[in-house]
C-alpha cells in the first residue's frame, strides 16, 4: 500500500503523544500502580524522571505495606494506606530487554519455551520501547513455572530478557485540556463521583507542554468507570484514556508490523508545482537523491508524474518507520525550501484565463533554480 505523505502520518499522530488508545482495562500496570514481580534484570527506567522517580516511590512504599494488607467487606485486597491491590492477569505477561531486530517466529519460540507451549492469543510492541512487548496467552499461565524456565534460559540473541507479570491500570492519560487547567481543577474533577464516576486520587502529573495530565487513583476499578462516561470541564470535551507504564496507550503495535520496511512515500506533481518542476529538473532531482541516501531513501521514478521515496534496508522496527517517514519529509521540505528559489507571477482573469502549475513547471526550467508560480495581480487582491 502506498503512503501518500508523511504529512497524513503526523496529522493521524500528532507528535507529542502515541496512537490514540481504544478502551480496554484488563492489560499491563499503570505507571503509579504497584509494581508486580520482575523476573531477571531490572525493567528499563521510563524516559520521564519525573513519573519514574514516582513509580520508584511508590513501588517502595508499596512494598513495605505488603504485609500489612487487608480484605474489605467486598473480599477486595487493599493497603492500610487505602490503596487496593490490582488484580494479576494470569494470562499476560511483559518482556523488556527484547533484541531490536528479532523475528517474529524467534520470540514465539522463545514465548512458548517460558510458557510450557502454551497457545499465543496475539504479542504487542510498546508505543514507548522498542524493545517492550506484552503477550497474551489463551490459557492461564502457572507463574511458578515460567520463572523457572526463565531462570534456565534468560538470553535471547545474547540480550538478557526481563520479565513483568501484568495487572490492572490505576491510571489514566487526560488529553484535550482546556488552557488554564491545573492540577488542583483535575484532582477535584476525578475525585467527584458525582461528576466524573472516579474515586479517591493519588496523584496528578500535568504536562503543559503537550496539554496532558495523568491522573492515577487508590482503586483500579475506578479507571473502568472513568473511562466509559464522556467528560467535559470548561465546554471542553476531555479525551480520557487508559495509560500502561512500560506500553503506552493502546493501540499497541501489533508484531505482524514489526520488521517490516517503511511504505513508499509518494509525492504527485498534480499535488504541488514544486514537485512537478523537480520531477522536470534532473540536476536538482540527482541532488536530492544524493541527501536522500544519508537517510535510507532511494528515488523511484517508475509511475509518471510522481516522485516515489522508498526505504533502501531490509527491515525496520514500527516506530523507526515513522520516525524515517517524517525524516524524509523534513529533509524534502527543507531541500525545496533552500534549493528553489520562487518566482511570483501576476495574472488576471482576462489575461491568462487558463495556465497550469506543469506549464509553469515548463517554464521554470529556462532557470534551473526559479521556480514559477502565480500570483494575482494588484487588481484582484
Amino acid at each position: 500500500m502506498q503512503q501518500v505523505s508523511p504529512a497524513i502520518l503526523q496529522a493521524r499522530y500528532p507528535p507529542p503523544y502515541h496512537q490514540y488508545p481504544t478502551l480496554s482495562v484488563g492489560s499491563p500496570q499503570s505507571i503509579k500502580s504497584i509494581d508486580t514481580t520482575v523476573f531477571g534484570p531490572s525493567v528499563p527506567p521510563l524516559k520521564n524522571a519525573k513519573l519514574a522517580s514516582h513509580n520508584a516511590m511508590n513501588h517502595n512504599h508499596n512494598n513495605n505495606n505488603n504485609t500489612n494488607s487487608n480484605n474489605n467487606n467486598n473480599g477486595h485486597t487493599t493497603m492500610n494506606n487505602g490503596q487496593s491491590i490490582p488484580e494479576v492477569d494470569p494470562r499476560r505477561l511483559i518482556l523488556f530487554n527484547l533484541p531490536a531486530d528479532l523475528v517474529q517466529e524467534y520470540l514465539e519460540l522463545y514465548l512458548e519455551h517460558l510458557s510450557g507451549e502454551s497457545e499465543i492469543e496475539r504479542i504487542d510492541y510498546s508505543n514507548l520501547e522498542d524493545t517492550t512487548v506484552m503477550v497474551t496467552f489463551k490459557t492461564e499461565l502457572d507463574m511458578n513455572e515460567v520463572r523457572r524456565r526463565h531462570g534456565t534460559r534468560s538470553k535471547l540473541n545474547n540480550s538478557e530478557i526481563a520479565l513483568a507479570e501484568v495487572i490492572a491500570p490505576a491510571t489514566v492519560m487526560i488529553r484535550n485540556l482546556p488552557a488554564d487547567i491545573s492540577r488542583d481543577v483535575l484532582e477535584l474533577y476525578f475525585s467527584n463521583r458525582r461528576r466524573s464516576d472516579g474515586g479517591q486520587v493519588v496523584d496528578v502529573t500535568l504536562d503543559k507542554e503537550h496539554q496532558h495530565a495523568l491522573v492515577t487513583f487508590a482503586d483500579y476499578r475506578d479507571v473502568r468507570r472513568v473511562i466509559k462516561r464522556e467528560h467535559l470541564i470548561h465546554n471542553h470535551r476531555l479525551d480520557v484514556r487508559i495509560f500502561y507504564a512500560h506500553m503506552g496507550v493502546e493501540p499497541f503495535i501489533d508484531a505482524s508490523n514489526v520488521g517490516k520496511k517503511p511504505d513508499p512515500i509518494c509525492y504527485r506533481g498534480s499535488d504541488d508545482s514544486r514537485y512537478a518542476f523537480l520531477l522536470k529538473n534532473r540536476p536538482l532531482l540527482d541532488e536530492l537523491r544524493d541527501q536522500l541516501k544519508t537517510i535510507n531513501g532511494h528515488i523511484n521514478l517508475q509511475n509518471e508524474g510522481v516522485i516515489e521515496i522508498n526505504f533502501t534496508e531490509s527491515r525496520l522496527t514500527v516506530k523507526r518507520r515513522l520516525k524515517w517517514a517524517k525524516d524524509i519529509e523534513k529533509l524534502v521540505e527543507h531541500f525545496l525550501t533552500e534549493r528553489l528559489v520562487v518566482h511570483k507571477v501576476p495574472w488576471n482573469n482576462n489575461k491568462i484565463p487558463q495556465i497550469t502549475s506543469e506549464q509553469l513547471a515548463e517554464l521554470s526550467l529556462k532557470d534551473n533554480t526559479r521556480l514559477m508560480q502565480l500570483a494575482p495581480s494588484d487588481t484582484q487582491q
